[in-house]
């Protein structure tokens, strides 16, 4: 058996897997109304899981560790994605 490569140890470093994580912060109901909860299931929770599966789907030499953020501000929902480099 040939000893591992050091291209072979480094890309084991590299190699974080494919997984996803959802972190929810509470928003005070006085600041986040009937509306906007509404809006967060109907529409953001779809946009969420679509945006996680096309990531998903992405084959692994096209798949970029990326984060995306929704928050609320006073008249609806703002979308972030942020790439990591």
């Amino acid at each position: 058996m040939h000893p591992e490569s050091e291209l072979t140890r480094f890309r084991k470093l590299l190699d974080y897997g494919r997984g996803g994580e959802l972190y929810l912060y509470p928003v005070r109901r006085s600041e986040y109304p009937d509306e906007a909860s509404e809006e967060f299931t109907a529409k953001v929770v779809p946009m969420m899981r679509s945006w996680f599966d096309i990531e998903m789907s992405k084959p692994a030499t096209q798949f970029q560790a990326k984060t995306l953020v929704v928050e609320w501000i006073v008249n609806g929902h703002k979308t972030h994605e942020f790439r990591l480099i």
